[in-house]
């Protein structure tokens, strides 16, 4: 095997491992958005009502956030094409879901709450479910 033969095959490889790394990522956000997020954003609305009923309105209109969000990530992961595009946009749809529960927390401020310690728990989760 020639080195031009051996070099056209270790970029085969290189394309190859990145378009399953894109896939992988793609996957990834498709399940965080359609089976992760979008659904514990708004049946853990119940638990606005239980321990911040004073946010209710504003907790919902965060959550309902998470649709047009939920939508665009889905439609731009089918369209990217590059490893580091899926990657910019991993990081902006966990930045989002961060930021989202970083509002909540800092609204209701009570750090002894189980509430509290809940949204916490869905933070660390959105941003290592990629990891």
């Amino acid at each position: 095997m020639s080195k031009v033969e051996s070099a056209q095959q270790a970029d085969a490889l290189k394309r190859a491992m990145e378009a399953e790394r894109i896939a992988n990522l793609r996957r990834a956000l498709l399940i965080a958005c359609g089976r992760l997020s979008l659904p514990l954003y708004l049946v853990f609305w119940g638990a606005d009502l239980v321990y911040a009923p004073q946010y209710k309105w504003e907790f919902l209109a965060l959550r309902l956030m998470m649709i047009p969000v939920c939508v665009v990530t889905y439609k731009v992961s089918r369209i990217i094409k590059t490893d580091f595009g899926i990657e910019i946009l991993t990081l902006l749809f966990t930045a989002w879901n961060s930021i989202i529960i970083a509002i909540m927390i800092a609204w209701v401020g009570d750090a002894a709450s189980p509430y509290y310690a809940g949204l916490n728990l869905v933070a660390i989760g959105s941003m290592t479910f990629f990891n």
